[in-house]
C-alpha cells in the first residue's frame, strides 16, 4: 500500500493487503461492529418488555390473597407429654377355706376292748387326716371360681393378643412428602383454600395445622397447634382433611407413621 493511501484507510484494508478479502474473514470483521449494536438493540427491548409484563403482574396480584408457606415449624411446638396410666393393682390371692378333717385313731391296748368309732370310706376320700375331727369343705383347700360349661361343650375360642398402635414417628430418616414436593403443595393449598373476605386490609394472620402423615399415606388426626382464629382454623382444617395421599416417611427403609406440621398464613392486600 501507498504511503499517501494508508491514513486514508481503515485496519482492516491494512491488515488484509495482499490477501484473499474473498475468504470469509475479511468480512466478517468488517460487518462485526454493526451486528454488535443489533444485537445490543435486540437485548435492550427485549429487556424493556420483560420489566412491563413483571408490572403487570404485580398490580394483578395486588388483588389477590397470597398464601406463605414455611418450613417445617417442629422445633417451635411444645409437645404434650401424655402420663402413662397406673400399673393394674394385682388380684389377691383366693384365702383358702378350711377343709374337713377325720381325727386320726390309735389303736390301745387295753383290758376292756372299746370298739372306737371308725369313719366310713366315703367320710375319708372327702377329708384329710388330721388329730380331730371336724366339719369344713369337702372340696380342695382352693376357693374355686364359678362353674364352668359342662365337659362337653367346646371350650371358646381364645381371642388374638390385641395389636399395639404404631409408633408415631415426630422426626424420621426419610420425611413425608406431598406429591410434587413443596411447590405442588403451595399450588394445591392457593386453589383450595377460600380466602376470608371480611379480612382487614394489610392484616396478616398465621395458622399452624398438625396431622399424621400414615404409612400408607393418608392424612389423620389433623388439629390445629396456633390458632389464627375460629373461621380461618375451621379452613384450614378443612382443607388439609380433603388433601390427597402424601408419600409415607421412612424409618430404617420401612414405611411409618410421621407427625407433620404445617403453617399457613392468609394475608390480605392492602387497599
Amino acid at each position: 500500500m501507498q504511503a499517501e493511501t494508508i491514513l486514508r484507510s481503515d485496519v482492516l484494508d491494512i491488515l488484509f493487503e495482499h490477501r484473499n478479502k474473498q475468504y470469509g474473514a475479511y468480512t466478517l470483521r468488517r460487518d462485526y461492529p454493526r451486528h454488535l449494536k443489533f444485537s445490543l438493540g435486540i437485548m435492550g427491548i427485549l429487556i424493556v418488555l420483560a420489566i412491563g409484563f413483571s408490572q403487570l403482574n404485580n398490580k394483578d396480584n395486588g388483588n389477590r390473597h397470597s398464601f406463605l408457606l414455611l418450613s417445617d415449624g417442629l422445633d417451635s411446638i411444645k409437645l404434650v407429654v401424655i402420663d402413662p396410666p397406673p400399673p393394674a393393682q394385682p388380684t389377691p390371692p383366693p384365702v383358702p377355706r378350711p377343709k374337713a378333717t377325720i381325727q386320726s385313731t390309735t389303736p390301745l391296748i387295753v383290758k376292756d376292748l372299746v370298739k372306737p368309732d371308725m369313719p366310713t370310706v366315703e367320710e375319708i376320700d372327702n377329708a384329710v387326716i388330721d388329730t380331730r375331727t371336724s366339719e369344713g369343705d369337702p372340696d380342695d383347700n382352693v376357693q374355686q371360681g364359678p362353674a364352668g360349661p359342662p365337659s362337653n361343650t367346646p371350650a371358646a375360642p381364645i381371642p388374638p393378643p390385641a395389636e399395639e398402635a404404631p409408633t408415631i414417628f415426630i422426626k424420621a430418616e426419610i420425611m413425608p412428602e406431598f406429591p410434587g414436593g413443596t411447590a405442588a403443595l403451595h399450588r394445591w393449598l392457593s386453589k383450595n383454600i377460600r380466602p376470608n373476605e371480611d379480612q382487614e386490609p394489610g392484616s396478616r394472620i398465621r395458622v399452624l395445622v398438625r396431622f399424621v402423615v400414615g404409612s400408607d399415606g393418608r392424612i389423620e388426626q389433623a388439629f390445629i397447634l396456633q390458632t389464627g382464629g375460629e373461621t380461618y382454623d375451621n379452613e384450614v382444617l378443612r382443607v388439609v382433611k380433603k388433601m390427597p395421599d402424601w408419600i409415607p416417611g421412612q424409618q430404617n427403609g420401612k414405611k411409618v407413621p410421621v407427625y407433620f406440621s404445617l403453617p399457613v398464613i392468609f394475608e390480605a392486600p392492602e387497599q
